[in-house]
């Protein structure tokens, strides 16, 4: 039996906010894990951070996974090992009642550390509810094909409606 969902569809479709919204009216429990949190700096440039699902606070370098739109603010920093040293997110994920994870996409594909911390977070008997990008990569791929995964494609269709069963 899947104890671990997940959301997938197109960019902008309301993945994430399907999940705020199940946390905000339909759980009471403690919550952990991980969101992907994009910062507009300057009307243009973009960055990605990591942090909780509970985090307040500035989204700054100590987060920061990587930015777009802007090729030199990326020298030096190693994504996939930004990955690796922001997945210490998930190591007391014993500590929680459910764990999020928004979202996972084809920037993983190396971050090795990252990669396992996850598996292992999905082979406990933890409550997961995430994202997955629809996008290719092999470990989008294996996530997908897990027994213990339930996928579910958000449209604008069937959106207003995945809670409500």
């Amino acid at each position: 039996m899947a104890n671990n969902y997940f959301f997938t569809g197109e960019k902008g479709i309301g993945k994430s906010t399907l999940i705020d919204l199940y946390l905000k009216k339909h759980f009471c429990g403690k919550v952990g894990g991980f969101k992907t949190v994009k910062k507009v700096h300057e009307g243009r440039r973009v960055s990605f951070h990591l942090v909780s699902p509970n985090f307040v606070g500035d989204l700054n370098d100590d987060n920061v996974l990587f930015y777009c739109h802007d090729a030199s603010l990326n020298e030096g920093l190693d994504i996939n090992e930004r990955f690796n040293t922001l997945s210490n997110i998930l190591d007391d994920y014993n500590e929680y009642d459910i764990i999020i994870m928004d979202e996972i996409g084809p920037h993983e594909e190396s971050a090795e550390v990252f990669k396992d911390k996850i598996r292992k977070v999905l082979d406990s008997d933890k409550y997961v509810l995430g994202v997955i990008q629809k996008s290719e990569s092999k470990f989008l791929d294996e996530l997908k094909k897990r027994k213990d995964v339930k996928l579910l494609n958000v449209t604008k269709e069937n959106r207003d409606r995945i809670f409500s069963k």
